[in-house]
C-alpha cells in the first residue's frame, strides 16, 4: 500500500487531478518514466490485435515499460506482447488487488506480478463494477507519458482515456483507421494529438515524444543509441494492412501515514477529505 505523499509513489501520478490519494500494488514498482499507455476496445479486431502487439512488443524491446488495463482485447493482446519480449507491463485494474477480472485473465495478472506490476486504486477485495473503469483510466493515463489508442469505438474506455489524457496534458497517439469515427476525427484537430499511417511512424513518434521528456529530474532516460526503436521491424509489419495477428487467448508518532492522512474519514474507493475530518495538527 502507498500514499501520495510516500516517496515510492509514481511522481508521475501526482500531476493529475485525479491522484487517487492511495494505491495498492503487487509486483515492482518503480519509476517507470519511459512508460506508454496502450488502450483499446475489448471487442477488438485481428488487426487491432496485430497492432497492439506489434507495438507492445517494439516498445518492450527498447527499454518503453507497456502501460494497459489487463481488460479482454487489446489490453491483453498488449501485455502478453511486452512479456513475450522480455519487457516491463504495469497492469493498472479497476478491480481490487485481490480480484482477478475478467477471470480468464487470472494467469496473465499472476505473471505480471511477479515480472512486471500490478496497481489498484480501490480497496483490495472491490469488485468490477462499471464506474471503476473510467477512474483506472484515469489512473493508466497518468502512470503513463503518453497514450496509444488502438481501436476504440465511440462507447469505449480507450476513448474516454484519451479525452482523459489530453486533459492531463499527455500526447495521444491513434492510427489513421481511428478516423472513421467521429470522435477520432474531432480528437484529430486538437493539439497533442498524433494521427499515424504506420507502426514505423508510431514508434518515430513515440520516440520524439520520450526525446521532448528528457528534461528536468523527472526525465525520461534516453533511448540507447544502438537500439533505435524502428531497427527491430520487421517488413510485415510496417503498414497496418500487414501487421501480424495474435492469438487471442510509519508517520509521527508512530501512527500509519493514512491515518494522519485521512483521520476517520476513509471512503473507498476514493479518500475524501471532509470539514471534520480529524486530522492531526
Amino acid at each position: 500500500m502507498h500514499a501520495f505523499f510516500d516517496p515510492d509513489y509514481p511522481s508521475r501520478l501526482r500531476s493529475i487531478h485525479q491522484t487517487p490519494p492511495v494505491l495498492f500494488s503487487r509486483g515492482t514498482l518503480r519509476a517507470d518514466h519511459r512508460a506508454i499507455a496502450v488502450a483499446g476496445t475489448r471487442q477488438a479486431s485481428e488487426r487491432g490485435l496485430g497492432i497492439a502487439s506489434a507495438v507492445a512488443t517494439d516498445l518492450a524491446r527498447n527499454g518503453v515499460t507497456v502501460v494497459s488495463g489487463l481488460a479482454k482485447g487489446i489490453d491483453t493482446a498488449a501485455h502478453r506482447a511486452a512479456l513475450d519480449a522480455d519487457g516491463r507491463t504495469v497492469a493498472v485494474i479497476g478491480t481490487g488487488i485481490n480480484q482477478f477480472y475478467p477471470a480468464q485473465n487470472r494467469a496473465l495478472q499472476e505473471r505480471i506480478s511477479c515480472d512486471g506490476l500490478v496497481i489498484s486504486q480501490f480497496w483490495p477485495d472491490t469488485p468490477p463494477h462499471q464506474r471503476n473503469f473510467p477512474m483506472r483510466n484515469a489512473v493508466m493515463s497518468g502512470y503513463a507519458a503518453a497514450t496509444v489508442v488502438v481501436e476504440a469505438p465511440w462507447k469505449s474506455g480507450a476513448r474516454i482515456q484519451a479525452r482523459l489524457a489530453l486533459e492531463h496534458g499527455r500526447p495521444v497517439i491513434m492510427p489513421d483507421q481511428l478516423l472513421e469515427h467521429d470522435w477520432a476525427r474531432d480528437y484529430a484537430k486538437k493539439p497533442g494529438v498524433h494521427v499515424v499511417a504506420s507502426l514505423g511512424e508510431l514508434l518515430d513518434v513515440v520516440e520524439g515524444l520520450i526525446s521532448e521528456l528528457n528534461t528536468g529530474p523527472d526525465s525520461l532516460p534516453e533511448i540507447p543509441t544502438d537500439h533505435h526503436p524502428c531497427a527491430a521491424k520487421a517488413a510485415h509489419v510496417d503498414r497496418w494492412s500487414h501487421v501480424a495477428v495474435v492469438p487471442s487467448t510509519r508517520g509521527r508518532s508512530g501512527e500509519h501515514p493514512l491515518r494522519l492522512l485521512i483521520g476517520n474519514r476513509l471512503r473507498l474507493p476514493w479518500v475524501r477529505l471532509t470539514a471534520n475530518s480529524a486530522l492531526p495538527p
